[in-house]
C-alpha cells in the first residue's frame, strides 16, 4: 500500500468514528437497556471508552485537544477524575481488571499509565515502541499485563508494573 492510501484510510476512520462519538459525549446504558444517561465534558470526539468490573464506574478518553481520560459515575453522570495527556489526542483507553488503573494511548505513539486513586497532576508512566497510532488496548486478566495493537502492524506485549515492552 502507498503511503497516500494509508494516509486517506486513516483521516476516513477518524472522520468516522467522528459521526459515532457525539463530541464531548458519552452514552451509557443500564444493564437492561431501559435508560440511556448523557455523560458531558470532552470537548473533542470521545475516542475511547471502558467500564470498570465494578459496573458503577466508567472512563472515557478525547482526542484532539481535549486530551483528557475522565472517569465518570455511572449512575449520577458526574466526573470523578480526570487525567490529562499534556495536549496529545487520545486513540484508545483500558481499565485494568482491579479497576486502579488507567491505560491510554496518544496519538504520538505512547501509552500512559495512571492510577485512578493517584493524584490527577501526577506524570503518567509511560510505555513507548510503537511507530504509529495505538489503536487498541487491553489488560490480561490479572492486570499483570497490557497488549497494544497499532496502525505500524505490530501487536505489542508489555509488562504493566515495569512499562517494558515484553514481546
Amino acid at each position: 500500500r502507498s503511503m497516500m492510501f494509508d494516509a486517506r484510510v486513516r483521516k476516513e476512520r477518524r472522520r468516522r468514528l467522528g459521526a459515532w462519538t457525539a463530541v464531548g459525549v458519552m452514552l451509557a446504558g443500564s444493564a437492561l437497556g431501559a435508560e440511556v444517561r448523557k455523560f458531558e465534558g470532552h470537548t473533542d470526539a470521545a475516542t475511547g471508552v471502558a467500564f470498570f468490573a465494578d459496573g458503577r464506574r466508567a472512563a472515557s478518553c478525547g482526542d484532539g485537544a481535549d486530551s483528557k481520560v475522565r472517569v465518570w459515575d455511572v449512575e449520577t453522570g458526574r466526573e470523578l477524575r480526570r487525567f490529562s495527556a499534556g495536549g496529545v489526542g487520545l486513540s484508545a483507553l483500558a481499565v485494568s481488571p482491579d479497576g486502579k488503573a488507567v491505560l491510554a494511548a496518544g496519538r504520538d505513539h505512547v501509552i500512559r499509565l495512571w492510577a485512578v486513586d493517584g493524584p490527577p497532576d501526577a506524570a503518567p508512566k509511560r510505555l513507548e515502541g510503537h511507530g504509529d497510532v495505538v489503536n487498541r488496548l487491553a489488560y490480561s486478566p490479572d492486570g499483570r499485563f497490557a497488549a497494544s495493537t497499532s496502525w505500524d502492524g505490530s501487536a505489542r506485549l508489555w509488562d504493566v508494573a515495569s512499562g517494558k515492552e515484553l514481546r
